[in-house]
């Protein structure tokens, strides 16, 4: 196989595919602030700074 097609499945593919599925899902984000959350529930910046040190 090309480096091309295997440059496109790896890497274009997977980006423009979640970027149309966040395109889609965003408006959803507002839904989801309104939900009444449970007591254990973390905050949201939790999510972020575990986010980005399982990304590193």
């Amino acid at each position: 196989m090309s480096k091309t097609k295997t440059y496109l499945k790896t890497i274009i593919l997977p980006i423009l595919i979640g970027g149309i599925i966040g395109l889609i899902t965003s408006s959803s984000m507002n839904d989801f602030k309104m939900l009444t959350k449970p007591i254990l529930a973390p905050p949201a910046f939790f999510f972020q700074l575990f986010g980005l040190f399982f990304i590193f």
